[in-house]
């Protein structure tokens, strides 16, 4: 699961695996496809969020986040991970819990956070 070279087929196959290891070197595999991605962001999120095909995808896919169940979003809003076109997606929506979590994300700069207060 962590070869970047696995088929897309094995990764959907290898999701599901029993182990919490095999399922979250799928979500950190920059192979693993977008719905599957999706998918495991739930229970997998910093993996998903290194996924280092991530910034690319949210290039070519910047409404992915619609859609998202709002817990698994705050979880996204909370991590040191959390990427710039999460950020970008969220400014306007207006949504205070999501951004109140962005703005006590001490990872963060500064005035990104200010910005959610």
């Amino acid at each position: 699961a962590r070869d970047a070279r696995t088929p897309a087929e094995r990764l959907s196959r290898l999701s599901r695996h029993w182990l919490d290891g095999v399922r979250a070197a799928v979500a950190a595999n920059p192979n693993t496809p977008l719905e599957l991605l999706k998918e495991l962001l739930a229970t997998q999120t910093e993996q998903v969020l290194s996924n280092p095909a991530l910034p690319l995808i949210l290039l070519t896919e910047p409404d992915l986040w619609s859609g998202v169940e709002h817990p698994v979003l705050k979880r996204v809003a909370e991590s040191a991970m959390c990427p710039e076109g999460f950020i970008a997606w969220l400014r306007g929506k207006g949504d205070l819990a999501l951004g109140k979590a962005l703005a006590f994300n001490r990872a963060l700069p500064r005035q990104v956070r200010l910005e959610f207060f």
